[in-house]
């Protein structure tokens, strides 16, 4: 006895994007603490721990506490965080990369600056990567 005929399979409908609107938002208000820099909501804006390079740190520890003085008190640095127009949203995150020239000594030198921002606990975002290199 013969098999009835199946219908062709129908592919599964696409996968929906995830919601990024939280990141932005946080970008944001992280970028107008920064303007304004405002150490205490620079902080506030930093997870419990967060990447600083290839080490992990409490946001307390003194290489976080250095990368949110440089924020504050560095024109380049903080420069270069106001340049970031918008974040790449990925699996792992919501990330940033921008490029700052700054001068030494009479030598000029290129830093790029990065990081990634990404969701901690129900509806809230906060930067868990910082770092730098160049």
């Amino acid at each position: 006895m013969p098999l009835p005929e199946r219908p062709p399979m129908t592919a599964p409908p696409a996968p929906k994007p995830a919601d990024t609107s939280g990141a932005d938002t946080f970008w944001t208000r992280f970028q107008a603490a920064v303007k304004r820099q405002d150490r205490a909501a620079i902080e506030a804006g930093l997870a419990q721990t967060i990447r600083v390079g290839d080490r992990t740190f409490a946001r307390s520890s003194e290489p976080v506490q250095d990368v949110i003085t440089a924020v504050v008190t560095q024109e380049e640095v903080k420069d270069a965080y106001l340049a970031v127009d918008r974040l790449t949203h990925g699996a792992a995150g919501s990330t940033f990369r921008t490029t700052i020239t700054y001068e030494m000594e009479g030598e000029t030198y290129d830093v790029v600056v990065f990081g990634t921002v990404a969701r901690v606990a129900s509806g809230e975002w906060k930067l868990v990567e910082v770092g730098s290199e160049g």
